[in-house]
């Protein structure tokens, strides 16, 4: 029989609403039933695609004896993290404080008012790897519930005090200076595998804002350690098995530190930034495999994410008929029987596929010796090894389409479609798509249609009889796109749009006593603490993407007003920009914007003009990181021109290309381009 999940709308919480377990959403009801009953609340958070939350389900909440105990004796209340991020960063924030990990699923047990007194995340059915069994937790969690309520009392009291810690104003704000950003590309740097690139060790996440950092201090500086950074990563990732090396995007992240066995799903917001880095890096150096990169992430998004109502969905599951990566992984035997048996030697070289593999026998495609490597090998031109590489590709990818596919959470979430938005925008600039511009369009209207309304962003569509409700995040990433879609069509409209959103977000998440932008609005539903904050979680800080929004808009349309909110809300947490890189890489990046004087190029003309698509072909030529274009009537000026202003001085108007380039100077770099 059906629990109460049943009538919502979350793939996620869809997945629950047939087990034994008497789940209810998140809302008064819950919290009414426990207060009346006095019966702590565990609280579990996941999403969709989670894999080790499908095996929690499956192991405790599927049980039923395990299920009979929650019921008798708890309120339990399920989460999708996606849809309610507010509630997953509040009691992320007490599970890390508690234990020093975080992670989903997410099991938090609570008083009934709310407040967090014991978490975890995945708990076994039994006592295994080190791990008290979920039982053994719920036993404990409900004695010291009856048996020590002071000792309960006293831990949500400081736990709760813990979330609020940081809700007094700083008590200095230090001036924007470029030693942060300086100090943090030095931590950037002393975090750096230099062996297998990325940052830290095993598991391995991305990071496409730190990668960017990088890219931008070669941009800067031209710095060599800059370059190693973003070469060997962006070559390691894109040759591993974290990248699928048949039908493009990639994984979530690598269990290993040489980024070859993934946790495999799928997230949107993964590809879209990871679309945009390696346009991004082929811009700057000319490297054709970045491009080729590039173009097969986002052609998998668009091919295999694209919603029916427009937009672009969340994300795919790890695991199809119950199996992590099976979809993904093969044994050596199925991947020969797929091919001619001369291709079948060479692909299975190349991709690394033995006997033995990588997941009980079978194989996470790779790509464990290039192609000229092989070549010279196997004793065969480089020409021959190519074309059999592309002939299994093609078949291989034919034989793989007729598994059973991984599920697809169709959530079109604001925040992650306004990164592709940025994506798609970046990457038709960088890679010379039209395509790619016109999807970008498609999208951003998508937006504006279901999602926005009078400059506020909602997160998701309406749904009869659910309140609205809209974070930070989804402002941020929105108005990034937006801008994004102005720099790659000149076009005001965009341009007045994001500044709306902007506006708006000031009206709903900032507040001037202590100067910083919160995550919720100030009209949203009161939770123990109301989070906010500039580091970054798998997406960009909503707080510090807004700040790179408004170092842009603030010189694009000449207000300064935007800056000086820029430098209160980033300069608190300057040590921390400057220790932890990569967790506040977005911030940085925001640092850069306003420290580093841009180009502020002003064409007067009119977009159909040839003359202006002439000059604009000087301003769209190679990497240009430090550079804002905008465009205005052309009046009474006897051609079409441009004015180049760096700082507070701008130069004389040029009317020829070859003028424009001189001042503009040659793009930001071309290293080690092949």
């Amino acid at each position: 029989m059906p629990n109460r999940l049943a009538d919502e709308t979350s793939p996620y919480l869809l997945q629950h609403a047939h087990q034994p377990v008497d789940w209810f959403p998140w809302g008064s009801e819950a919290f009414d039933v426990a207060r009346a009953e006095d019966r702590p609340i565990m609280l579990s958070v996941g999403y969709s695609t989670c894999h080790w939350c499908h095996v929690m389900a499956h192991e405790s909440f599927d049980d039923p004896e395990i299920a009979a105990y929650l019921n008798r004796h708890f309120v339990c209340i399920k989460v999708d993290r996606e849809e309610r991020p507010d509630i997953d960063a509040i009691y992320m924030d007490a599970v890390v404080a508690t234990t020093g990990r975080g992670g989903w699923p997410m099991t938090v047990f609570l008083t009934p008012d709310g407040r967090p007194f014991y978490g975890g995340t995945y708990f076994p059915p039994d006592d295994r790897m080190g791990m008290p069994g979920f039982p053994r937790v719920l036993q404990a969690i409900l004695s010291a519930y009856r048996d020590r309520p002071g000792d309960v009392a006293r831990s949500a009291e400081q736990i709760t005090a813990h979330l609020r810690r940081d809700l007094r104003p700083p008590k200095s704000v230090p001036e924007a200076r470029q030693d942060v950003l300086d100090a943090g590309l030095d931590s950037l740097a002393a975090s750096f595998d230099s062996r297998d690139g990325g940052f830290g060790s095993a598991p391995k996440f991305p990071q496409p804002m730190a990668l960017e950092i990088a890219l931008r201090d070669l941009a800067r500086r031209g710095s060599p350690v800059a370059a190693t950074i973003v070469r060997t990563t962006l070559d390691r990732m894109a040759a591993g098995g974290i990248r699928d090396q048949l039908g493009g995007g990639f994984h979530r992240y690598s269990v290993d530190g040489e980024w070859r066995v993934p946790h495999f799903e799928k997230m949107l917001y993964d590809n879209a930034m990871l679309g945009r880095l390696y346009g991004l890096a082929y811009q700057a150096t000319g490297v054709e495999a970045y491009r080729d990169v590039a173009s097969s992430t986002i052609d998998y998004v668009l091919r295999d994410l694209k919603a029916p109502t427009g937009g672009f969905c969340a994300a795919e599951d790890a695991d199809s008929e119950g199996i992590e990566g099976r979809f993904y992984v093969w044994t050596r035997d199925d991947f020969l029987a797929a091919l001619e048996p001369r291709v079948g030697a060479i692909a299975a070289r190349h991709f690394g596929v033995t006997d033995t593999g990588d997941l009980d026998g079978a194989s996470v495609l790779r790509v464990a010796i290039p192609a000229d490597e092989l070549a010279r090998g196997m004793d065969l031109s480089l020409a021959e090894v190519e074309a059999a590489i592309a002939t299994a590709c093609q078949e291989l990818l034919r034989v793989r389409s007729q598994r059973v596919r991984p599920s697809r959470d169709g959530k079109v979430i604001a925040n992650w479609n306004g990164l592709m938005v940025r994506a798609l925008a970046d990457a038709s600039l960088a890679l010379g798509r039209d395509d790619y511009l016109q999807e970008a369009l498609a999208c951003a209207e998508c937006l504006l249609s279901a999602y926005v309304e009078d400059g506020r962003v909602f997160h998701l569509p309406a749904r009869t009889g659910v309140r609205r409700i809209g974070f930070l995040d989804d402002h941020a990433s929105v108005a990034w796109g937006l801008l994004g879609l102005h720099q790659a069509t000149l076009d005001r409209r965009w341009l007045d749009l994001a500044a709306r959103i902007a506006e708006r977000a000031f009206e709903l998440f900032w507040s001037e006593p202590e100067g910083r932008f919160y995550d919720t609005s100030a009209d949203h539903e009161p939770l123990i603490a109301r989070p906010h904050g500039l580091h970054d979680n798998p997406t960009p800080a909503g707080a510090a993407l807004l700040c790179w929004v408004l170092v842009d808009l603030g010189r694009l349309l000449d207000e300064n007003r935007y800056l000086d909110v820029v430098r209160r809300a980033l300069f608190p947490d300057a040590a921390a920009l400057a220790r932890y890189p990569t967790s506040y890489a977005t911030a940085l990046l925001a640092v850069d914007s306003l420290s580093t004087e841009a180009d502020v190029v002003t064409l007067f003309g009119e977009a159909s003009d040839p003359r202006v698509n002439a000059l604009l072909g000087s301003l769209k030529r190679g990497y240009r990181p430090y550079q804002l274009l905008r465009m205005e009537p052309e009046g009474d000026r006897p051609e079409p021109a441009a004015v180049v202003c760096r700082g507070s001085t701008c130069g004389l108007p040029v009317t020829d290309p070859a003028s424009l380039a001189a001042q503009l100077g040659a793009p930001a770099l071309v290293v080690g381009g092949r």
